[in-house]
């Protein structure tokens, strides 16, 4: 059973949008029951529910988080999954340095795309930002699907 593990900083913002759309995306697969998608932070809101403006976001485009609960990133969780996509390079850095035995796990999400920029934290911002980071995440997840589950079923 392949498993994709979303990271940013507080868990209530990048990752569970990411991870509510590659939901979206998997279901409309044949083999949508096999996949695990989940989320979490490196410095995780332990408890909290995703941000007011990203669940508007998700809510705009058909998505939920409602039931989503930050939570703080384990060893636990990074050896369960067998792809870690991070929304920044400190995200991916501070990952790898502290659980390096999951290194060649652990990659930048714009990287799926053969690109190497962060995902901008929305946090402090207006409704049009969590939208524009929710349009940034889809594009990319749609354009990387293939090169996301490929990578994640070589590993699984």
């Amino acid at each position: 059973m392949p498993s994709i593990l979303f990271v940013c900083t507080a868990n209530i913002c990048r990752s569970p949008m990411a991870e509510a759309i590659l939901r979206d995306l998997l279901s409309q697969r044949a083999d949508a029951a096999q996949w695990t998608v989940c989320s979490a932070g490196t410095w995780g809101m332990d408890g909290y529910q995703a941000a007011f403006r990203a669940r508007t976001a998700l809510q705009k485009s058909g998505l939920s988080a409602d039931h989503h609960t930050a939570r703080t990133v384990t060893r636990a969780m990074l050896q369960s999954s067998d792809l870690i996509l991070t929304m920044e390079k400190n995200h991916q850095e501070a990952l790898r340095l502290e659980f390096p035995q999951d290194a060649q796990r652990i990659f930048l999400l714009s990287e799926m795309l053969g690109g190497r920029f962060d995902i901008q934290d929305p946090m402090g911002g207006s409704q049009v930002d969590f939208d524009g980071t929710l349009l940034e995440l889809r594009t990319i997840l749609v354009k990387a699907m293939e090169i996301i589950t490929q990578k994640a079923m070589e590993n699984a």
